[in-house]
């Protein structure tokens, strides 16, 4: 069995409902690399998750744990597939060049909706011919039309860009990244989830952030409150910032 498929054998401190969203992001497309798969393992077997993480969260509200989890899992998985700029030298443009191969760019909506369109246009300009030969090779419902094929085309076209304004929305809501340096992942990190501990607890957590960021990056310097502290204050993160968990 590959390690994949070896199920993570949790310890009995594990709160409930960080133990069933771990199994269940361990079956998502992020989470069977070895990448998630690691990231997964170690937010359900470090003992500073037991000490410094679950033993020191506040107790209201209750049955956070499984969006901490998410937070967790999204921050350090969503960070590679963001847009980097363009570089200005051929070193760093090899390096650009393979971690966009490593990490390809998130799917766009947008681009969705141009096929949804174009495919509607096809089939629009063959209206004529679909409509002789639909009831005799239409291997689908039998109650759907070629009009109402058009139909959900359009609406298709429309639903999706509705995804993609959505989604722009969201990515603008996102830590600013100013440096693309070696420690610009933790400092997103760190300054998405202090925007939601604010949002969730009305108080960043600082030492909870540094022992998350700890676990997540597998860092064998621990990383300080101070800091995290630092970084909060350096991106100015809004207290109230409405932020979406995946």
């Amino acid at each position: 069995m590959s390690r994949a498929k070896l199920p993570i054998r949790f310890p009995d401190w594990v709160p409930e409902p960080a133990r069933r969203r771990i199994g269940e992001l361990r079956e998502t497309p992020w989470g069977i690399d070895d990448f998630g798969r690691d990231l997964l393992e170690r937010l359900a077997t470090r003992q500073a998750m037991k000490d410094e993480v679950w033993g020191k969260l506040p107790p209201e509200p209750k049955f956070i744990q499984e969006k901490i989890i998410d937070w967790v899992f999204f921050a350090v998985s969503i960070f590679p597939r963001l847009g980097r700029p363009y570089p200005k030298t051929m070193p760093k443009w090899r390096e650009w060049a393979k971690q966009a191969q490593k990490y390809p760019r998130l799917p766009s909506p947008e681009t969705v909706s141009g096929y949804a369109l174009l495919l509607r246009e096809g089939i629009y300009e063959l209206k004529t011919e679909t409509d002789i030969h639909w009831h005799r090779l239409w291997g689908g419902d039998k109650s759907i039309t070629p009009d109402q094929v058009l139909a959900i085309m359009d609406q298709l076209h429309v639903f999706y860009l509705r995804v993609d304004e959505e989604n722009r929305a969201f990515l603008a809501s996102l830590p600013k990244i100013k440096r693309w340096n070696a420690k610009a992942a933790q400092k997103f990190f760190t300054d998405f989830l202090s925007g939601c501990m604010t949002e969730t607890y009305a108080q960043p957590l600082d030492a909870i952030v540094a022992a998350l960021a700890e676990v997540a990056f597998d860092l064998h310097q621990g990383l300080d409150a101070e800091t995290v502290r630092g970084r909060r204050r350096i991106a100015g993160t809004p207290e109230n910032s409405k932020r979406k968990s995946r």
